[in-house]
């Protein structure tokens, strides 16, 4: 909504684990949503549908040119952040945008456990671009290691270290897509 129209109504819609609407300004803005629920509690929320299997549909990713960055305003620092959040953060939001960036973060949180053991392994942006990548390729993006490495400025080898590493505790799938 932008700054100053006030909301005025919203629409919803549920269809089985997602429910789907908009939120109506008063000066017409109409802003679209999609919640995603799991075990009966809000997972996601994101301005555009998804697959079945939690993908991005490719609309999503056509906005996406070589070299091109997702966000347009000046990176703010992320603060209070271990050192893979916040790479996550910057670097992923600038790579793939927010929806991306957002189950980037939650995938990193959900193995908090391993945390400690990935990180005297691997240094903190190899592991942040490892995520990433498997968590951007799981809602149907193409990342490849060296794009990874590349947006992340880590080498490429550490990158597939990392991904060896972290892939196992990240179990994407179907039913997890981050």
């Amino acid at each position: 909504m932008p700054p100053g129209e006030e909301p005025e109504k919203f629409l919803a819609e549920t269809d089985g684990d997602a429910i789907t609407g908009a939120l109506l300004g008063a000066a017409g803005t109409e802003c679209p949503y999609c919640i995603y629920c799991r075990d009966g509690q809000a997972a996601e929320v994101l301005p555009f549908p998804v697959g079945d299997d939690g993908t991005f549909w490719p609309f999503y990713w056509w906005g996406q040119r070589s070299g091109g960055r997702w966000a347009s305003s000046p990176n703010i620092p992320a603060k209070g952040l271990d050192p893979v959040e916040g790479a996550l953060a910057v670097t992923g939001l600038a790579w793939h945008g927010l929806p991306v960036a957002g189950r980037t973060l939650a995938a990193w949180g959900r193995i908090a456990d391993h945390h400690e053991r990935l990180l005297s392994a691997h240094s903190a942006r190899p592991l942040a671009a490892a995520v990433n990548r498997l968590v951007a390729s799981r809602a149907g993006g193409r990342a490849t290691f060296a794009e990874a490495a590349g947006r992340f400025r880590v080498p490429e080898q550490e990158v597939r270290r990392a991904d060896r590493a972290v892939r196992q505790q990240l179990a994407l799938g179907r039913d997890r897509p981050w």
